[in-house]
């Protein structure tokens, strides 16, 4: 049988029954533990890359060439099938263009493409969208831009946290039938938002997190609500600067890493991540021969 490609795989996932987790990843080891552990599929997060990265909060410092190059870092590393924040395409319908192709170039399995209005205005209070219209005129650019049909483009609506129920319904209808592959509420978690949410389109929903209700919690709640994927939040990521700064801040006072060594993950288990037999053996067969 021909193994799917990243994409292929993808998009099986997205299709398919119940509802699949997207971890987060923002570098080559977290995308690297990801597949050690068995994920397929993950995300490529636009607020969490631009913190471990770049040291930057989410106000859109980092520039779409820079997260291209992350991309293919980070798919180099690890070839999963990733769906990369695009954020607002960088720009306007020309500009998500050119990142769907960047994107698309450096390995993403799928592009994500928001709503929301970037840089956001000076002195603006929360988000600011750009009209239901021009977000149209963007996801129709995103996917004239695609060289595979297999990439997938989302269509992200961030209005239901600032606006009503109906206004995120009149832009979910909106975006897919521009065509998209699928529709990304971040902001959803009710049994009766998804309900709505499901009402307005066909295509496969994407959540944050595993929210509950009282007869069924985690992704048993979410395939109950017609959810395909749900990005995982940034605790892994969080939970990760906690214990450098509990390790580190331990060293500071005593000098020493007492109790955090054997919290550490082994030099056997590292080098399993990074391959390091592959190269020792690469090493040894093109290592210089002896005058």
């Amino acid at each position: 049988m021909k193994k799917l490609s990243a994409r292929q795989t993808f998009r099986s996932l997205m299709s398919g029954p119940g509802t699949t987790i997207l971890p987060v990843v923002h570098d080559a080891i977290s995308a690297l533990v990801t597949r050690n552990v068995g994920f397929e599929i993950a995300l490529v997060s636009g607020n969490v890359s631009a913190a471990a990265t770049f040291g930057y909060p989410d106000i859109g410092l980092v520039s779409m060439t820079e997260m291209a190059q992350l991309v293919r870092q980070i798919n180099r590393a690890a070839p999963l099938g990733y769906l990369v924040d695009a954020e607002n395409g960088f720009g306007n319908a020309l500009n998500v263009q050119r990142t769907v192709s960047e994107f698309e170039a450096a390995g993403a399995s799928a592009v994500m493409i928001e709503d929301t209005e970037m840089p956001q205005r000076f002195g603006a209070a929360g988000k600011t969208f750009v009209s239901c219209e021009e977000a149209c005129v963007k996801l129709r650019a995103a996917l004239e831009a695609r060289n595979d049909p297999d990439l997938v483009i989302v269509g992200r609506c961030d209005t239901l946290q600032f606006f009503d129920m109906q206004e995120t319904i009149r832009r979910v209808q909106a975006y897919s039938a521009c065509g998209v592959d699928a529709i990304f509420v971040p902001a959803a978690k009710s049994r009766a938002e998804f309900k709505a949410l499901r009402q307005a389109t066909n295509l496969p929903l994407i959540a944050v997190g595993l929210p509950a209700d009282d007869s069924a919690s985690g992704l048993a709640f979410l395939a109950e609500c017609g959810v395909s994927l749900t990005v995982t939040s940034t605790i892994p990521f969080q939970v990760a600067v906690q214990a450098t700064f509990e390790a580190l801040s331990h060293l500071r006072a005593t000098g020493e890493f007492g109790p955090f060594t054997g919290r550490a993950c082994s030099r056997a288990y590292l080098d399993e991540l990074l391959g390091a037999k592959n190269y020792e053996e690469k090493q040894s067969r093109y290592g210089s021969p002896k005058a």
